[in-house]
């Protein structure tokens, strides 16, 4: 996949395309940091930085609100953000 140009042979291994030809990235740590430093293509690490600098947003948005601003009370839930999703290469 043109997508994952630059990235190490062992981490394109990990990520076998879906029946309709696509990759599913998540923003944990050691998928995010090897996207980060080695993949060639601008635009996927410009997605992955946009998803993991944004995972907590939109459900978390109070969260960070109260986080900002001590004086609003916290919500009682937290999420995580979704995976990115490269769609097949035509």
């Amino acid at each position: 996949m043109e997508e994952l140009a630059g990235l190490p042979p062992d981490y394109i291994a990990r990520h076998e395309p879906d029946a309709e030809g696509g990759v599913t990235l998540t923003t944990d740590p050691h998928e995010m940091q090897p996207v980060m430093t080695f993949a060639s293509n601008p635009e996927l690490r410009r997605r992955m930085f946009l998803a993991y600098n944004t995972r907590a947003y939109p459900k978390n948005q109070q969260i960070l609100l109260t986080c900002s601003h001590p004086s609003r009370s916290p919500p009682s839930s937290a999420s995580a953000a979704g995976p990115i999703w490269l769609p097949p290469t035509r």
